[in-house]
């Protein structure tokens, strides 16, 4: 049985003897349904509302009950349309095929219209008045069928129906629909204060250029040749860093920015400029504790501001270890004022013909200018510094929304800001990244769970009679103790703990999080309990 609210559809499936149990739970959901979207001022009309049900016997329908929304009755339908595609009580696609056909036969008989017996428009035109709205509509699925085809991703692959929502959604590093609606409608706040009228829209396009494209700013957020910051040594990141400044910037001045942030409350934060060809140094302090990428930010203004000031240097490039502050600045109409007057400063030290580059570099892998901005912006933590003005709290907004939402987020490891570690795909096969995750989201087949869904006789573990959970298995039960042992002694190896299941699950070590999880597997097949979990 289905009911479909608009593009919102609530279906139950199951055998002949269970259709009651299905009417029921229907009408379940649909009542919370009702109840929430009235806590939220809303109303769902009942008669924009249909409901369908599908059994071999089509007497049976008659016989099955109605649903009820608000009072008032839904009746079965026999016909519905949903997501583009007309179904009905049988299942089958005929009637999808009849009405596409249908519409095609009438845009053919209008385009014989338009040609008026040779007398009408040219052949051409109706040819392509007829792919518009008959051919296009044979050749393109409808909606659902897109929706079927698209394949699933992420943890969902390898859990169980029944594995646990939140901790799914942790797993895959999604919010549930409450806090995303809570995000998306303060990030909708923040974006009326920051236009609270047109003039903001119609000076923005006074402001951009000509073209789609903002020219001759060259934004590069990668080095040639590395991959990632974790994986070569430091050593060779210098080299690289170093290898690409002469090669690519030798003629440049190069300026170096950093920002440093002291977590609240009540929180600092500073940036700084060095350019040592220049014999430069610039320190400001922000008004407000910030974001690091904000304090990014007032650092690359700083050096924009510092080459403004010098006219006599026509060709620099600014150096930056924060890519997430580069990446706004490629698209700065998505960003706030400090990122868009950013773009603007960089816009027209171009237009003079000053030829201008922003590049990454790592942090910390001994780079003297990079160093030198690092430690100036650390040592403005103090009163005495400058403020930089331009920087305001709305720019933080979005930064804020996220981490309020963030708070928000029914499991506690999210909340509290503990990300769980990935698990690497690459080096464990589908079975066993499967096995971890149904662990890592209590949706895993222990003799308790077992029991809860009627397959086993008794809750308690074979081998010791104590209550046959996830945890009892890995960490409690006398028949695994030697085995058990191998495994704590390699998480010891590692200097990670290993007291609770939560610590086994979710390695602390970043770089030993995949030979812990590696001697987990070892354990959990050594003892059979691979198969059964």
């Amino acid at each position: 049985m289905i009911l479909y609210a608009d593009d919102i559809a609530i279906w139950n499936s199951t055998h002949t003897g269970r259709r009651e149990a299905a009417r029921e739970a229907i009408q379940v959901a649909l009542n919370i349904v009702g109840k929430r979207l009235e806590d939220l001022g809303l109303r769902v009309s009942p008669t924009k509302t249909v409901a369908l049900t599908y059994h071999p016997t089509a007497g049976m329908v008659k016989r099955t009950p109605e649903l009820t929304l608000n009072g008032i009755t839904l009746p079965w339908k026999q016909k519905v349309v949903y997501l583009g595609a007309t179904l009905d009580n049988r299942l089958c696609w005929r009637p999808h095929l009849k009405a596409a056909r249908a519409m095609a036969a009438t845009a053919l008989q209008a385009i014989k219209n338009i040609i008026a017996g040779g007398r009408g428009c040219t052949p051409e035109l109706a040819a392509r008045i007829y792919t518009a709205t008959g051919v296009s509509r044979q050749a393109n699925p409808c909606y659902l069928e897109e929706a079927r085809a698209t394949p699933p991703s992420g943890p969902g692959l390898c859990l169980p129906n029944h594995s646990r929502i939140i901790e799914t959604l942790a797993e895959a590093g999604s919010w549930p629909l409450q806090s995303l609606a809570t995000r998306y409608g303060l990030n909708f706040i923040a974006r009326l204060k920051l236009a609270p009228d047109g003039r903001t829209l119609l000076e923005r396009f006074r402001q951009r250029p000509h073209s789609r494209r903002d020219a001759g700013v060259r934004i590069a957020t990668t080095i040639p040749g590395v991959r990632s910051k974790r994986t070569p040594p430091p050593c060779a990141l210098q080299q690289e860093v170093a290898c690409l400044l002469h090669e690519r910037y030798a003629d440049a001045v190069k300026l170096y920015t950093d920002g440093s942030v002291l977590p609240g409350p009540p929180g600092s934060a500073t940036a700084a400029c060095a350019a040592p060809e220049l014999d430069l140094t610039v320190q400001r302090r922000l008004s407000f504790a910030s974001s690091s990428t904000t304090a990014e930010l007032v650092g690359l203004h700083l050096a924009a501001d510092a080459l403004t000031e010098r006219r006599d240097i026509n060709q620099a490039v600014i150096l930056c270890d924060s890519q997430a502050a580069l990446l706004r600045l490629q698209n700065p109409n998505k960003h706030g004022p400090l990122v868009r007057q950013l773009a603007k400063k960089l816009r027209d030290l171009h237009s003079e013909g000053r030829r201008v580059s922003l590049h990454w570099v790592p942090a910390h892998v001994g780079l003297a200018g990079n160093e030198l901005a690092d430690t100036l912006a650390k040592a403005a933590h103090s009163a005495d510094t400058a403020v930089f003005k331009a920087a305001t709290k709305g720019d933080d907004a979005c930064h804020w929304i996220e981490k309020h939402a963030s708070l928000q987020h029914p499991h506690p490891r999210l909340a509290d800001g503990r990300t769980p570690g990935r698990i690497p795909s690459r080096a464990f096969g589908r079975a066993d990244c499967s096995l971890l995750l149904r662990l890592r989201t209590r949706s895993a087949f222990s003799t308790a769970r077992c029991f809860f869904f009627g397959r086993t006789a008794s809750p308690n573990c074979q081998h010791c009679g104590e209550v046959g959970n996830t945890e009892h298995a890995l960490l409690r039960c006398s028949h695994h103790r030697v085995e058990r042992a191998k495994m704590l002694q390699s998480y010891a190896a590692l200097g990670v703990a290993c007291s609770m299941r939560e610590e086994l699950l979710f390695p602390s070590a970043t770089r030993g999080r995949g030979a812990a999880l590696t001697a987990l597997l070892q354990y959990l097949h050594s003892t059979g309990l691979a198969k059964q979990l």
